[in-house]
């Protein structure tokens, strides 16, 4: 199944692409046009109905639906030394 993904980010101008299906592809386009300092794909969580959305599984899969929307939000990383005093 091949759909068409807009990203659309406040600070950015929309963007356009053609996906796999796999939510780990779609991770990695949202990195590609955003900006790997901006939206690592390591970071992403993308949530559909209140669902986050498992890398291994495909939009298919999650019942995204075409013209629905994904909602992204970035994990932050703690560092171990902050953690741990």
């Amino acid at each position: 199944m091949l759909l068409e993904f807009v990203s659309k980010v406040l600070q950015q101008p929309t963007h356009c692409s053609a996906l796999l299906v796999q939510v780990a592809g779609v991770k990695r386009i949202i990195e590609t046009n955003q900006g790997q300092s901006v939206y690592p794909a390591d970071s992403q969580l993308l949530i559909y109905q209140g669902k986050i959305l498992k890398d291994d599984t495909t939009l298919e899969s999650n019942k995204v639906a075409e013209n629905s929307f994904l909602v992204i939000m970035l994990s932050k990383v703690l560092d171990a030394m902050v953690c741990c005093s």
